[in-house]
């Protein structure tokens, strides 16, 4: 006799979003692209988290490494810098949230990842898509 898998409902998940979140890999802003390029492939990730002291002020995707080669194609490539391509509207969650509050903020945002800051918007981690889907 086979089992029936319970539906779950996202709310309902009793599982703290601190649980899940991760220590972001952090450049500077002044990294040039390919030490962040280098930076991603070591590590197996596709952002990186742009920090100045302990607030993150952008995030670079593979996908913006990649962009920035044609956008700046006059400019020496290790003149290119972090803070020249990075994302800097931030979309960011209190650790206090929930899982469901983390996905709705990611579908709204159609974004791939989320960072987490406490009250004084100092970085605490990261939650990607991969992380949301692995709790379940």
């Amino acid at each position: 006799m086979k089992h029936k898998r319970q539906p779950k409902i996202l709310r309902d998940i009793p599982i703290e979003l601190k649980s899940i979140t991760k220590t972001p890999i952090t450049i500077p802003p002044n990294t040039n692209i390919l030490d962040a390029r280098d930076i991603l492939l070591r590590y197996r990730i596709g952002r990186l988290i742009v920090k100045l002291g302990k607030k993150a002020i952008g995030i670079i995707t593979e996908k913006d490494i990649a962009r920035s080669v044609s956008v700046f194609s006059g400019k020496p490539i290790e003149k290119i810098l972090a803070k020249d391509i990075m994302s800097k509207d931030l979309i960011s969650i209190p650790p206090t949230s929930s899982i469901y509050d983390c996905a709705k903020q990611m579908k709204i945002h159609d974004i791939r990842s989320i960072i987490i800051q406490d009250k004084r918007e100092n970085l605490v981690g990261v939650i990607t898509k991969t992380d949301l889907v692995s709790t379940f």
